[in-house]
């Protein structure tokens, strides 16, 4: 058993070395594989899973910045029947670069004034190729909130509707075939455009556009994905509605 800690000690020296993700992904399984032999020798498991993780954690910061965030690393390292993989998963793209803006219009008459809403981010498709359908519904997931209680007044895929919305989102990616498609590696910009009237039921009041996801394709016929917008990054200010 010495000789096993003696052995995961001496790949730590060896991850400077690593330069390449065909390296680190080596090493990551590697020292995975050596979670099994807690199974066979309970009395070193800790001694082993915290000297392994803590090798991982280090590898999979290092394959981050290698590859800068193009890949999503999975460690599945049970002790179970001897089992241990770890799998590397692309990510099928990234948002960055968000921006957000949000005004009041005010309307003369009662109960017409409306807020309008706008969100920007670039989505860069990595490991393959993505295709966001040209219609809005298909494509774009977002909520209204009454900022005062955190309340959703307006659901684009839900039953919540109250007020009414006119919503659109454009994209400088080529067409093809009903879907707006990013080619591999490449990045293009999202524009997100709501305008949310509450009307009589619901003013005054401050609202927000929360963004929840954006769906997309790794082609046009395959399943759809989703791109997780649920952070507070990808919502709007309030704006402040009076009649």
């Amino acid at each position: 058993m010495c000789a096993v800690l003696i052995a995961v000690a001496s790949f730590t020296t060896t991850t400077e070395a690593a330069t390449t993700r065909q390296d680190i992904e080596s090493q990551i399984k590697s020292f995975a594989s050596l979670l099994v032999v807690a199974q066979t020798h309970p009395q070193y498991k800790n001694q082993i899973i915290e000297i392994v993780t803590k090798a991982l954690m280090d590898l999979l910061v290092e394959l981050k910045d290698l590859e800068k965030d193009k890949t999503s690393v999975t460690v599945n390292a049970t002790v179970n029947k001897g089992d241990a993989k770890v799998t590397f998963k692309p990510k099928q793209g990234t948002l960055v670069n968000v921006d957000t803006s949000a005004k009041a219009i005010s309307v003369d008459g009662d109960s017409n004034d409306y807020a309008e809403y706008e969100i920007e981010f670039d989505i860069r498709a990595f490991g393959n190729q993505s295709f966001i359908s040209e219609d809005f519904d298909d494509s774009v997931e977002f909520v209204i909130k009454n900022a005062s209680n955190g309340d959703v007044v307006y659901e684009s895929d839900g039953p919540i509707k109250s007020g009414s919305v006119v919503a659109s989102f454009s994209m400088g990616a080529d067409i093809d075939g009903g879907f707006y498609r990013i080619n591999e590696d490449d990045s293009e910009e999202i524009n997100i455009g709501v305008t949310y009237t509450p009307g009589i039921a619901a003013e005054p009041g401050a609202y927000r556009l929360e963004l929840k996801k954006i769906n997309y394709r790794t082609n046009k016929n395959g399943s759809v994905q989703s791109f997780n917008t649920s952070s507070t990054s990808y919502r709007t200010s309030n704006v402040n509605l009076i009649n």
